[in-house]
């Protein structure tokens, strides 16, 4: 095992972020570093929608009717 040390609001934000994803720090740092490793490599098919299927939120459709002025109500 090995120990760093990092700044507090460094360690802070880490931290929530792995429990935005309910993982412990421990977890969600191996999960960095298996990403940053495969991030070097050539991924496949099957691999990039895996990853996007892992980041993807469980939200409704858009509304057929959307546009990209929906977006820009309030602009001209």
């Amino acid at each position: 095992m090995v120990s760093i040390q990092l700044q507090d609001s460094v360690a802070a934000a880490l931290t929530a972020q792995a429990e935005q994803q309910g993982l412990t720090l421990e977890e969600y740092l191996a999960r960095l570093a298996n990403g940053a490793a495969r991030a070097s490599t050539q991924m496949s098919a099957d691999d990039v929608e895996r990853e996007f299927e892992e980041l993807s939120l469980d939200v409704p459709p858009l509304p057929a009717d959307f546009s990209r002025a929906d977006i820009y109500l309030d602009h001209d």
